[in-house]
């Protein structure tokens, strides 16, 4: 929240610590979900949310997902679609 919150990155919510987070998204309506893991990315993914990979050195391999680099390319994406209307 640190983080989000000194280069003002909006957010409505932050859940941290969730068991089974595809649960947790579909009952917090999340529209783009943002995680480095690739078990939480494919959990998510899976029950049909749109899902970003923040790409590391140990997930540079899986390709079922959008991989984002940085905060500014999140931005960028998420600015594109909100254009695009979705």
């Amino acid at each position: 929240i640190e983080y989000l919150d000194k280069h003002h990155i909006r957010y409505d919510k932050v859940l941290t610590n969730i068991k089974d987070k595809s649960i947790a998204c579909k009952d917090e309506n999340v529209e783009v979900f943002i995680d480095d893991s690739v078990r939480h990315c494919d959990e998510v993914a899976d029950v049909g949310i749109e899902t970003l990979l923040f790409e590391t050195y140990y997930n540079k391999e899986y390709d079922r997902v959008k991989h984002v680099r940085d905060w500014q390319e999140i931005y960028e994406y998420l600015k594109r679609r909100c254009q695009d209307g979705k």
